[in-house]
């Protein structure tokens, strides 16, 4: 339901977010291209899942949100550099 915080002025569906990220992890199970900076990619969007989850659950704070950007961007950053 839209609240002050929100942009959208009409009901929005919640977790679809969680089933692009289930059938991104999918497919990259399925070809076997795991490497380093592939598991640091699904390792930040994990984290940014489970923060768009309990965010659609329970309000988080818009500080922790970003907070959570950053981790998930660094991790990808950080395994280019390795």
């Amino acid at each position: 339901m839209p609240a002050s915080r929100k942009v959208h002025s009409a009901p929005t569906p919640l977790l679809g977010g969680l089933a692009i990220y289930v059938a991104f992890t999918l497919a990259i199970l399925a070809n076997s291209i795991l490497d380093r900076q592939v598991v640091a990619i699904l390792l930040g969007a994990t984290l940014l899942v489970v923060v768009g989850v309990v965010d659609d659950i329970v309000e988080v704070p818009a500080f922790i949100k970003m907070l959570a950007q950053f981790a998930a961007a660094g991790a990808v950053i950080g395994s280019a550099w390795c």
